[in-house]
């Protein structure tokens, strides 16, 4: 689960998520790399929760390959973090 400090602070991080890859194969034939799971979570959770950890609550995440299905994740997140921020940026173009 997503974990965010709170407390006033500005800091911010981002995360470049571009193109569909070919090396997983299968695996990515209908979800995006950041969303394949490991460990019972998407692999950007994880990356997510390190950086909150670190003291990060905001967040850019750029997007390409299924974007869709990120804004989902995104979505959840913000349900369940109402304290986090997420600014998506559509790279398909």
């Amino acid at each position: 689960m997503l974990s965010l400090p709170h407390g006033g602070r500005n800091h911010d991080g981002g995360s470049a998520r571009r193109r569909r890859g070919k090396r997983l194969g299968d695996l990515t034939a209908h979800t995006p790399k950041p969303l394949l799971d490991i460990a019972g979570s998407p692999l950007i959770s994880h990356i997510v929760d390190a950086l909150a950890s670190a003291g990060l609550a905001n967040f850019i995440v750029v997007t390409g390959y299924l974007s869709e299905a990120i804004e989902q994740w995104r979505k959840r997140i913000r349900a369940t973090n109402p304290g986090s921020k997420s600014l998506p940026l559509d790279n398909r173009n």
